[in-house]
């Protein structure tokens, strides 16, 4: 589908009050907003399944959204067996809103992933985890 037939589509599904929930992909990952309670929410999908190496490095680069602000909260979406990271907007919303927590989740998630891609986990590792800054008591 090409972009302009999307935003046409994308402003009749905002035109008829979110009256299911959209469907869409960014790059190759699914992008999905839903009506949840007195708002939207907004997931796009970060990594499937249950590979708890890749995970374990991603949560490892969270703190990195922390760091810089980004709206996304990682969760775990458990109908598409898949990592996403959540955004929920409080209605009414407008479809530009919509569109830049798109464009938001989509830049955290490949900051996420270009980080991960350097990284490994080794679950042998027996030493205990203490970032900087943090005394053990």
């Amino acid at each position: 589908m090409a972009y302009s037939e999307f935003n046409q589509a994308f402003a009749a599904w905002c035109g008829e009050g979110y009256p299911a929930s959209l469907e869409c992909w960014v790059d190759d990952a699914s992008f999905q907003i839903s009506l949840h309670g007195a708002g939207l929410r907004c997931s796009l999908e970060i990594c499937q399944g249950w590979d708890l190496a890749r995970i374990a490095v991603l949560l490892g680069e969270a703190g990195a959204g922390l760091a810089c602000g980004c709206r996304g909260a990682l969760a775990f979406d458990p109908q598409a067996h898949a990592l996403v990271l959540v955004e929920w907007l409080p209605l009414p919303v407008q479809a530009s809103q919509i569109l830049t927590a798109l464009e938001n989740l989509a830049n955290q998630r490949a900051a996420m992933l270009s980080l991960a891609s350097t990284r490994t986990f080794d679950f042998t590792d027996s030493t205990p985890f203490n970032p900087k800054g943090i005394e053990a008591r």
